[in-house]
């Protein structure tokens, strides 16, 4: 989800008002929803942000700008993408400290192999 809202600087109708209007959301598959801050709020739903933009920001008409809150969601996926990246790099660093700490300890202490001795069957 990346989130926005709606800035205006004049009310052309007097129902919106001024400021931040009007918060919603966009969704990863492109839909979008949104909602008044006013005395007559209410949700509405709409299938782009270019349509959603179209109806409300008027072409620029009444000074009202669509702002996002959230960077795109490529931005997202890429920082994720190295997040996990760079998270893989520190456990590799880890699991091989590990390791080698296990292996100065094989290389101190001289593995002794265990000697059964075997019992006779006719003892």
């Amino acid at each position: 989800m990346r989130r926005f809202f709606l800035q205006r600087e004049e009310d052309a109708t007097g129902v919106s008002g001024t400021g931040r209007v009007a918060d919603g959301v966009e969704f990863t598959n492109g839909w979008c929803v949104l909602t008044w801050k006013s005395e007559f709020s209410g949700v509405t739903v709409y299938p782009s942000i270019s349509v959603l933009e179209s109806v409300h920001t008027h072409g620029g008409q009444h000074k009202t700008i669509l702002k996002w809150i959230d960077p795109k969601f490529e931005d997202l996926e890429e920082k994720s993408n190295q997040i996990e990246k760079e998270e893989t790099e520190v456990i590799k660093k880890e699991i091989t400290k590990e390791l080698k700490k296990e292996l100065t300890k094989t290389k101190k202490k001289p593995i002794k192999p265990k000697v059964t001795k075997e019992k006779k069957e006719d003892e």
